[in-house]
Formats: C-alpha cells, sequence, structure tokens
C-alpha cells in the first residue's frame, strides 16, 4: 500500500510554515519543509546577488542559479529535491508544498506549461491550501504591499486550478490566528 502525507500549500508568506511549526510544537506532528527552499539553501552562494528590497534584476553570471534567472536548470533541481522528500516519507507526515507548487511555480515564471511528469510516490490524502491573508504580505522586489497581495492571490487561484487540473481535491484553510488554522487542520486530518 502507498504512503499517504498531508500537503500544505499555498501563496508566498500565507503561514504554511508557521502552522506547520506549530502542529509539530503542540502536537507533535512531523513535517518536511519545501523542496524550494531546501535547494536554494543547498545551493548557498550561487542564488547569491538579488536585493529584495530593490525591483529584481536578472543576474547573468555563469554560476548564478535561482527559480527567476535561472527557471528551467531550478526547477529540475527542486522536482527531484521534492521526489527525494517524497520517497522518502513516513506515512502520515506533512509536506510543506508538493509537485503541484513547483509545477506552478514554473508555469507562472517560463513559458512552458506541465514539462514535468508528476511521480505518484504517495499519496496526497489530504492537501490544505492557505488563502492569503494580507496582514502577512509585506514589500519586496520593489512590489507594494497591495502587489504582493494581488500577486499572492493570483497564485492561490493558480494552485487551485492545476491541482484541479490533477483531479487532486483540497481544502481551503481560510484567514485566522496560528492556533484556528492549526485546529481546523487537526479537525480536518
Amino acid at each position: 500500500m502507498k504512503k499517504i502525507a498531508y500537503i500544505f500549500s499555498g501563496a508566498f508568506d500565507s503561514g504554511k510554515t508557521t502552522t506547520l511549526q506549530y502542529l509539530k510544537e503542540n502536537y507533535g506532528y512531523n513535517f518536511h519543509h519545501e523542496a524550494h527552499n531546501s535547494v536554494l539553501n543547498e545551493l548557498g552562494e550561487r542564488t547569491f546577488g538579488h536585493n529584495p528590497i530593490k525591483y529584481f534584476e536578472t543576474i547573468e553570471k555563469k554560476n548564478h542559479l535561482c527559480p527567476m534567472c535561472t527557471p528551467i536548470d531550478f526547477f529540475n533541481l527542486a522536482i527531484q529535491k521534492q521526489w527525494g522528500i517524497e520517497a522518502s516519507l513516513s506515512d502520515g507526515e506533512f509536506i510543506e508544498r508538493s509537485q503541484i507548487d513547483i509545477v506552478e511555480h514554473c508555469e507562472r515564471n517560463t513559458e512552458v506549461n506541465s514539462i514535468f511528469k508528476l511521480k505518484k510516490l504517495v499519496t496526497y490524502k489530504k492537501v490544505f491550501i492557505f488563502e492569503v491573508m494580507p496582514k502577512l504580505q509585506q514589500p519586496r522586489w520593489g512590489k507594494t504591499k497591495e502587489k504582493r497581495i494581488t500577486q499572492a492571490k493570483e497564485i492561490t487561484k493558480s494552485l487551485i486550478k492545476i491541482y484541479q487540473r490533477y483531479g487532486i481535491p483540497y481544502i481551503l484553510i481560510g484567514p485566522g490566528s496560528v492556533k484556528e488554522r492549526a485546529l481546523f487542520v487537526k479537525k480536518n486530518l
């Protein structure tokens, strides 16, 4: 029988990590951080050079590798990392983001649609998509708070469409306190 996993998805700064950390600290649930950030951490200095206070500018250095400057190369690394995470899971563990999140990010940042073949390594038992919480959004990459809110809402809609495209059901988690959201997750496991 295939292992099951619980997925926590949503746009940037929507409260996923904070809620997962709360669930871990208060209820002992284990979770795996998102593949995207793991790849950024592993690449280290190869991703450096962007100033998050200014508008994003492409860096064209030989060894530079990041999701915005070299999206296809970066997303290939991210999907490989995601497959590794999913293959190593224990039954019933939580994952911050899924293969679908990497597909969405790639499609949003390139002209390419669905370059990745999804691997059915685990069954996504429940997918929790965190709705945007405007108070969590802050100016970044030269974008105002309002622009970041709009972009986060667009990402949420895109994630929903892609989960639907693959026939994967999801549960929306509306705005609320960390404790409220954690209890909602716990109740819906």
